[in-house]
């Protein structure tokens, strides 16, 4: 596994459906395709992270209990698929809190790549929000705004300059492949 190269994910909306602050177990379901993706990243050289601003906790409407619960499932949803990821990284803060870890800043992502040893400017991130996308560019990363969750409003307002637009979660994978393992 090469320790210099990280493929960054935002949760809602890019991996699970999105339900507009998530604050339940039951409400994890992945969005389709996003297992698959996962799968195909894992067998890239490099490691998969979620990156992710879940202000349900900052604002008391979940717990960091169950917050921790809501990726233990999508963890087992994406095992039962044969999918892993390499860490879980979140923000738990508000908006107005002006936190170094809330995309689109990049606190978040320079974490795990001092934990993983990785160069962001190799690196990739994934995501459906603009906050994903400004993170990635920042950190110098390839960007790819997903269609899922809110990334069609994105596109359509052209609120953020990402490096590619694609459908969903698997067609990024193929893509960060292509990348990867030109042909």
């Amino acid at each position: 596994m090469s320790p210099n190269r990280i493929v960054f994910l935002d949760r809602d909306g890019t991996i699970n459906i999105e339900q507009n602050y998530l604050s339940s177990v039951e409400g994890m379901r992945l969005l389709p395709g996003a297992a698959e993706g996962i799968r195909m990243l894992n067998k890239l050289d490099c490691r998969v992270v979620i990156v992710s601003n879940q202000t349900v906790v900052g604002r008391g409407d979940c717990s960091l209990e169950t917050l921790g619960a809501i990726n233990r499932r999508m963890v087992e949803l994406l095992a039962d698929q044969d999918a892993a990821v390499d860490g879980i990284y979140y923000c738990p803060h508000l908006p107005d809190e002006g936190c170094a870890c809330r995309k689109p800043k990049t606190g978040l992502l320079e974490n795990a790549a001092r934990l993983f040893e990785a160069d962001l400017t190799g690196s990739f991130l994934v995501g459906d929000k603009c906050s994903d996308i400004q993170a990635g560019l920042t950190a110098g990363a390839i960007t790819f705004l997903v269609r899922t969750g809110h990334g069609l409003e994105a596109e359509r307002t052209g609120a953020c300059t990402p490096h590619f637009i694609v459908d969903d979660l698997r067609t990024a994978a193929e893509r960060i492949s292509g990348i990867i393992h030109p042909a």
